[in-house]
């Protein structure tokens, strides 16, 4: 983080002073200040936590000596340690000394930021500052999983290696990670490493997959995706048709890859998620006028309907605020589909019979009353 990237702090002398001052201008506003541990408004930080921040270890060493507080309590659970492993990582090294020798204790916060940093050393070094007991209390597995999330993404064999020589076995949650890390960034290299440890549940590895090439569109993750997908079988390629039109507006040339292989790996163009939705219907009820187009150029069936025997239409007319919904009339009326009554209309909630009968019999008891007083009134009771 650079100084200009932080809002001036006019109101907060010492924090500003750490911001763009030298020395001589914290040591005078040290002296100045009451309470050294005083976060600013703007962003949350404490004096030294906004010089870890800024890189500015001099001041930090000056804040330290001068009796900050690298525990100080936060309501968001900001520290110290963990400040300075977000923003330089690996560089951060010397920081965590300086922290550790000055009385830091490490977080949960700050350990799950050297974990997904893939900071093996600084994991190390924080459990090594921990008592036995405390350092046994922390989500050992988690740590790791992260460690080795982390050494796929960034293609790192070495690391890879290290953290695997760490345990005996690694569990099959940390495996999972590390397989969807690599589906992400498209390591197929550590998708071949990790296939020697053990299965990964590929349909959540395709997902992962399909998604990052969506965002992405790297040549790797399109690489690595395809040959998940081939692993997958047909029943999860027929997940790409869906992926492919709920991801995005307009079709791409992503979209198009994405159906592409579902075409080549066999999947089912007519095939149903849970809630029974085809990629079609899926289509219409986001109206995305151009995927139903091209789903329906590779055949799928217009006349189509989800389990409850809603077709297109329906799905169509349940958003009637969409400034597409015009358009999306007019193309199912090109298509011939007819036009139905909105998907959530057919959801009404059934009348309770027990609370017509409440009513029912409070007017029944209205009319009794208002006849007696008739009567009464005509002196006949």
């Amino acid at each position: 983080m650079a100084p200009d990237e932080i809002e001036p702090m006019v109101d907060a002398p010492l924090l500003e002073a750490v911001r763009t001052g030298g020395l001589e201008d914290v040591r005078r506003q040290i002296a100045a200040t009451s309470d050294l541990d005083a976060r600013g408004h703007a962003y949350g930080y404490t004096a030294l936590e906004l010089a870890l921040a800024l890189g500015r270890v001099d001041v930090a060493r000056l804040l330290l000596d001068a009796g900050a507080d690298p525990n100080a309590p936060s309501p968001n659970d900001t520290d110290a340690l963990t400040v300075a492993i977000e923003e330089f990582a690996e560089a951060a090294h010397p920081l965590i000394d300086l922290l550790l020798d000055h009385g830091a204790r490490p977080t949960d916060a700050a350990l799950w930021a050297a974990a997904q940093a893939g900071d093996l050393w600084a994991v190390d070094r924080l459990l090594a500052a921990l008592s036995a007991e405390s350092a046994s209390s922390r989500d050992l597995e988690a740590l790791e999983g992260a460690l080795l999330a982390a050494a796929v993404r960034r293609g790192d064999a070495a690391l890879f290696e290290r953290v695997r020589a760490r345990s005996d076995e690694m569990s099959a949650n940390s495996l999972q990670w590390a397989f969807e890390a690599a589906a992400d960034s498209g390591q197929s290299g550590m998708w071949g490493r990790l296939r020697q440890l053990g299965e990964p549940d590929l349909p959540r590895a395709l997902q992962s997959a399909a998604l990052a090439f969506l965002r992405n569109g790297t040549p790797a993750q399109y690489d690595l995706l395809r040959r998940i997908t081939r692993e997958a079988g047909p029943d999860a390629a027929s997940r790409l048709f869906a992926f492919a039109v709920t991801c995005g507006l307009d079709v791409s040339d992503r979209t198009e890859a994405l159906l592409t292989l579902a075409r080549e790996c066999r999947g089912d163009l007519e095939a149903r998620d849970a809630s029974g939705m085809t990629a079609l219907l899926m289509a219409a009820d986001r109206h995305h006028i151009q995927h139903m187009r091209r789903l329906i150029a590779l055949g799928a069936d217009r006349h189509v309907r989800d389990l409850a025997g809603r077709g297109l239409s329906a799905h169509v007319e349940r958003w009637p605020q969409s400034v597409r919904l015009a358009e999306a009339r007019a193309y199912l009326a090109e298509l011939g589909v007819p036009t139905e009554r909105p998907a959530a209309s057919q959801h009404a909630v059934p009348r309770d019979p027990t609370g017509l009968a409440v009513l029912l019999g409070l007017a029944i008891g209205v009319g009794v009353l208002a006849v007696v007083l008739l009567l009464h009134g005509l002196g006949l009771l």
